[in-house]
C-alpha cells in the first residue's frame, strides 16, 4: 500500500493514521505522514482511553488497562504459544528462521528438555503469526498506544517472554528505552512499550 492509496482511503474516511505505519511498515519521508495527517484532520477523532487514563500515564509512567485484545484474539495468541512450546520439545538449541537482525526466532533456557520444555522467548512473533500480526496492527492495544503518543505510530519490534512452569526463566528489572533506538530525524520523538499478558500474572 503506497502513500497515495493511504491518502485516498483517508479522504474517504476508511482509515486512521494510527494504523498506517504498522500496516505498511515502510520508511516514508515525514512529509508523507504530514499529508496523511492533514487528510484526516477534518474527520472525527476516535479515542479508546479516557482523559483520566491518559493523565495517569503521563503522571505515573505506566498504565494498566483490561481487555487490550478481544477474547477471540486472546485465545488465538494462547494457542500459538501452546503450539510453539510443543514444537520446542524437538529441539535442544535455539531454532527457527532468524529475525531480520539475526537472532534465533525461538530461544530456550539451559534447563530445556523434551519432557519439560523451557521455551523462554519468541522474537518478533508478528513475523510468523497472523494472530500476533493482528494484535500489533489492529487491536485495542494499538489504539491505546496511538492515544498516548500518536497518531502516527510506528512499530519497532515485539517479543514474547515466557515463564513456563518449572522453567528458570528470569527477566531482571530493566528499562526498555535503551533497547529501542528512535531515529534522530524525527521531530519530538516519543516511544511507548506495550505489554499484553496472555495469562493472569502471579504476584
Amino acid at each position: 500500500m503506497c502513500v497515495s492509496d493511504i491518502l485516498a482511503r483517508a479522504r474517504a474516511g476508511r482509515t486512521k493514521t494510527r494504523n498506517v505505519t504498522a500496516k505498511c511498515c515502510r520508511a516514508w519521508p515525514l512529509s508523507d505522514f504530514d499529508k496523511i495527517d492533514q487528510a484526516l484532520m477534518g474527520g472525527p477523532t476516535m479515542t479508546v482511553l479516557t482523559q483520566e487514563q491518559k493523565d495517569a500515564f503521563w503522571r505515573d509512567g505506566c498504565l494498566v488497562v483490561p481487555d487490550a485484545v478481544s477474547p477471540d484474539l486472546l485465545g488465538a495468541l494462547r494457542a500459538e504459544i501452546a503450539g510453539w512450546v510443543e514444537a520446542s520439545r524437538a529441539h535442544s538449541m535455539p531454532f527457527g528462521t532468524p529475525t531480520v537482525d539475526g537472532r534465533p526466532r525461538f530461544d530456550m533456557g539451559s534447563e530445556h528438555s523434551p519432557e519439560r520444555p523451557a521455551l523462554r522467548r519468541i522474537n518478533n512473533p508478528s513475523d510468523i503469526s497472523d494472530a500476533y500480526l493482528q494484535a500489533m496492527r489492529d487491536s485495542r492495544m494499538t489504539d491505546m498506544v496511538a492515544d498516548l503518543i500518536g497518531p502516527d505510530v510506528k512499530f519497532h519490534h515485539c517479543k514474547i517472554n515466557l515463564k513456563l512452569t518449572g522453567a528458570k526463566t528470569e527477566v531482571l528489572y530493566h528499562q526498555d528505552f535503551a533497547y529501542t533506538r528512535i531515529p534522530t530525524m524525527m521531530s519530538s520523538p516519543r516511544s511507548c512499550s506495550s505489554t499484553t499478558l496472555t495469562r493472569p500474572m502471579a504476584r
